[in-house]
Parts: C-alpha cells; sequence; structure tokens
C-alpha cells in the first residue's frame, strides 16, 4: 500500500496537475491517474468488498480538498469515510436525510449549470468552460453540519 509517508511520494503529489489526482503507482514507479479535465469528468470504481474503492476515493478527495475543493462525501455504510467527519471543506452525510438533502442540492447545482451553460452557447463552453462552475461542488454552504 502507498503512503503518504512513503519515499518521494509527497513530491509526486506536488507535481500532480491539480485536475489529475494521484491514484497510485504501477509497475516502475508509473504513475496512475486520471486527468478529470482532459480525459474525463467521471470515474467508475468497481471492486468487490476489500477492493479498494473507499480508499481510492479517499486518495482522490483528499488532494482535490488539499488544492482547495470542497466535497459532500455521502457515507451510506456510516463507517466507510469516517476520515471525512470534521475535515475542512467537507460536508460528510452518513444520516438518509442528509445524504437526501445533498443529492437534492447536487440536483439543484446540475440545474443550475445546465441553464447557464445554455445561456453561455456552445463557443463559450469550449473556450471557458470553467464559467458554467467549478469541477468539484459541495451542499457545505448549509448552516448547520450534518
Amino acid at each position: 500500500m502507498l503512503r503518504l509517508a512513503d519515499p518521494g511520494v509527497g513530491e509526486i503529489l506536488a507535481k500532480m496537475p491539480e485536475s489529475a489526482p494521484l491514484i497510485g503507482l504501477g509497475g516502475g514507479g508509473k504513475k496512475v491517474s486520471v486527468d478529470l479535465d482532459a480525459d474525463s469528468p467521471h470515474v467508475l470504481i468497481s471492486a468487490s468488498t476489500g477492493g479498494g474503492k473507499s480508499t481510492i476515493l479517499r486518495t482522490i478527495c483528499c488532494q482535490f480538498i488539499r488544492n482547495g475543493a470542497q466535497a459532500s462525501v455521502l457515507d451510506f455504510k456510516r463507517i466507510s469515510h469516517t476520515w471525512a467527519r470534521g475535515v475542512p471543506g467537507v460536508t460528510y452525510c452518513r444520516d438518509i436525510a442528509d445524504i437526501l438533502q445533498a443529492l437534492l442540492d447536487l440536483v439543484q447545482e446540475g440545474r443550475r449549470r445546465i441553464r447557464l451553460a445554455e445561456q453561455l452557447g456552445d463557443d463559450a463552453l469550449e473556450r471557458e468552460p470553467w464559467r458554467v462552475g467549478p469541477g468539484w461542488s459541495s451542499s457545505s454552504k448549509r448552516s448547520t453540519p450534518p
């Protein structure tokens, strides 16, 4: 298992583009990442129980948070992402009502971005996609924590 304390990992992380978080190191120390701007804004992680899904998600999320992003962590099992409790920039939801509210907030943000994208038009979106909104958003603006 790769750890932040391992020699050279901090330096590798510091050199990674903000849009391409380090997921791990492959053979020969080759960096494994996905560029969420250049490759795809979506990542699918599939594995059996114990396969490292939560670890990969935590790794990606922490790198974005370190770069100033906000995140909503929906922990339906209530034990998979306890690391997120109390982390600045993270809305941690483990109760059904809080998870539902976070999903509703995401729907509202998606609709806002679609309306804005339609107003801007395809040409503006191609040149300046950041105008629709940041690649990472959160419902952490709620006044009470989950």
